[in-house]
C-alpha cells in the first residue's frame, strides 16, 4: 500500500508564483509559475525525495 502525503501550497503574492512543500517530507520543497506546474515539479520532487529515504 502507497502512503500518501500532503502537499501545502502557498501562493508567493510579492514575486509571483507558487511554493509547494511536503511537510512528512522535510526539505521536499519546490515552486512553479502557476498553480499547475507547481504540483506537477512537486509530483517529481517528491518521487526524487523519496528514492533518498
Amino acid at each position: 500500500m502507497k502512503k500518501s502525503y500532503r502537499m501545502e501550497i502557498v501562493e508567493e503574492k510579492e514575486e509571483g508564483g507558487f511554493v509547494v512543500s511536503y511537510l512528512d517530507l522535510p526539505g521536499c520543497i519546490t515552486c512553479g509559475e502557476t498553480m499547475e506546474s507547481a504540483v506537477a515539479n512537486a509530483l517529481d520532487a517528491k518521487k526524487h525525495g523519496l528514492e533518498q529515504y
